[in-house]
């Protein structure tokens, strides 16, 4: 499956399924709406779990923002940036202390610090993650690479699936 990125946020109103706005898009957007807020929405049924969080309207959920939307931020705290909101029942929700790496260990931060995950995908790739190992762990992936995950490392995806990104 492939997907398509976009620099014109206006495109979002075409609903295009795979298409997705880039960094450039997002920045725009953040420039002309001033949002200070990103939900993140995703349920996989052959998981079973939904990951559904909103960063707070405050300092440390702006980090996130600035992070994920304006340019890397490295080490923004995961914990306290934060709100699991009531249909959440993610492993990775209540694991916040375990998420990205910084210098090779668990972190509770958002992404991590390796170059490859600092680029224009950082929001919709790994930016919620905690590996328990080799190819084992929960994370979420908003873009085919090399498959969407919702809360786990099961590429399985079924009709009905759904991967959503918002601003606010």
């Amino acid at each position: 499956m492939s997907f398509t990125q976009v620099s014109d946020y206006r495109m979002i109103s075409e609903q295009v399924e795979n298409r997705i706005v880039n960094a450039n898009g997002l920045t725009k957007l953040k420039q002309d709406m001033g949002f200070d807020q990103l939900r993140f929405y995703c349920h996989q049924k052959s998981v079973g779990r939904t990951f559904h969080i909103i960063t707070n309207n405050n300092t440390q959920g702006r980090d996130v923002v600035r992070s994920m939307v304006v340019r890397f931020l490295p080490q923004v705290k995961a914990c306290d940036s934060f709100t699991a909101l009531p249909d959440d029942n993610s492993v990775l929700s209540r694991s916040c202390d375990k998420w990205g790496y910084k210098n090779g260990r668990e972190a509770d931060v958002w992404g991590t610090n390796y170059a490859g995950f600092q680029g224009k995908d950082r929001l919709y790739y790994k930016s919620a993650f905690w590996s328990k190992g080799k190819k084992k762990g929960y994370l979420s992936v908003f873009i085919p690479r090399p498959s969407y995950r919702c809360d786990s490392d099961s590429p399985l995806l079924s009709q009905g699936d759904t991967f959503e990104i918002y601003v606010r």
